[in-house]
């Protein structure tokens, strides 16, 4: 047996007119024996109601980076882009930066093997970090001729679905090329897919059906879906490009669709859609009409466990820079992050002024407990303290 929390507690008096801080010291302890914890909490001796309280803990927060078009980059600007992508391998453990969802646009022209090259030594940066995925969404300036589905032979010779066969979160590929892709990751106890769909203006059936069939196979998963032309950027809240309803139409309405990303329009816009009861958000970031063909803007999706937000912010790593403005830095909630709820645990005993309980066949993980009970009229809540289960 081991003890792996002990706290000197700084109480909480809740009261009907606010909160008043009184500190004692109550040191409570959580001893865990295999999958069993008991927790032992002493309580003040006018107290006429003891509960101890328990949940998973909720996981750390943790970011997924959104790369905005990065054709000036490729085509202009090399270092920016290297900077880009050397920033988020340098941040990925300090950020806990689970994946990085490019929004397409990587090259300004197809047909030039140097911008190709580019790209290729930027996004080789990513390649070299363990198991960090990313996906590429094909762009219309990545096909040649412009906006031609069938001409992504360059940006197939360099991201072939062969490039990233061994990597354990690459999914696979709609057909024979990897135009159409998806990546599987995680974040804690959350699960995502995220699926990428190549720039065809009117949306394009087989593939829109493939993506469907890949969502219904991952329930379990939460599914981003990335595309370039999702929507427009000349009003705040965006209007849905052809190819953008063409998705809508085609993918919303399933409980685990819950964000569409998309560039090509300058500037950013986010907005929020309900179809069959289910719910999602589509987000637009795209800075190549800025300075040096976008400064360097990344767009840092940050999810809190602990609070059930996303925070959206725009980020520079060449200016270490943020922007201000609701279209870049915005929170908006997430249901399928909102934490655990304290659970009373049964069979609290009380005795000699402490108060303990046994809490039974937990799984591996971070746990998280209160002690909550009356003094007169009063409330008093402990701080939550944590304890682990290996």
């Amino acid at each position: 047996m081991r003890v792996v929390s002990t706290a000197i507690l700084v109480l909480t008096v809740l009261t009907l007119s606010g909160c008043l801080p009184v500190t004692r010291d109550l040191p409570g302890t959580a001893q865990v024996d295999g999958t069993v914890v008991t927790l032992t909490q002493p309580v003040d001796p006018l107290a006429t109601q003891v509960t101890l309280l328990a949940r998973r803990a909720p996981d750390p927060d943790f970011t997924i980076v959104a790369l905005p078009d990065t054709q000036y980059y490729a085509e202009s600007y090399p270092g920016i882009f290297r900077a880009q992508t050397t920033w988020i391998a340098q941040q990925r453990h300090a950020r806990n930066i689970r994946a990085m969802l490019h929004l397409g646009d990587i090259v300004d022209n197809a047909d030039q093997l140097g911008q190709w090259a580019v790209a290729d030594e930027s996004l080789a940066v990513l390649d070299r970090e363990p198991n960090l995925p990313y996906g590429l969404a094909v762009g219309n300036h990545d096909q040649f001729p412009k906006a031609d589905p069938d001409g992504t032979a360059n940006f197939n010779a360099y991201f072939p679905g062969s490039r990233y066969a061994g990597q354990a979160w690459y999914g696979g590929h709609f057909g024979d090329d990897n135009d159409n892709h998806y990546i599987l990751f995680e974040a804690g106890r959350v699960r995502f897919i995220a699926v990428f769909l190549e720039f065809y203006r009117q949306g394009n059936p087989a593939a829109l059906a493939w993506a469907g069939d890949v969502l219904d196979a991952h329930p379990d998963r939460q599914a981003i879906v990335v595309t370039h032309f999702a929507m427009t950027s000349d009003v705040v809240a965006g209007k849905f490009s052809v190819q953008g309803r063409a998705i809508r139409d085609a993918l919303a309405g399933r409980p685990n669709f819950f964000m569409l990303l998309g560039g090509h329009f300058c500037g950013a816009a986010h907005r929020s859609d309900m179809v069959d009861k289910a719910s999602f958000y589509s987000l637009l970031a795209d800075y190549q009409c800025w300075p040096n063909g976008g400064d360097g803007w990344l767009r840092l999706l940050e999810f809190s466990p602990r609070t059930g937000m996303l925070r959206s912010r725009t980020y520079s790593p060449t200016l270490d820079d943020h922007l201000t403005g609701e279209e870049h830095d915005f929170t908006l909630p997430v249901p399928f992050l909102s934490p655990d709820p304290f659970v009373p645990l049964d069979g609290v005993r009380t005795a000699d002024g402490v108060a303990q309980a046994t809490w039974s066949d937990l799984s591996p993980g971070r746990y998280e407990w209160i002690a909550r009970y009356r003094v007169g009229p009063l409330r008093v809540e402990t701080p939550p303290r944590m304890f682990v289960v290996d």
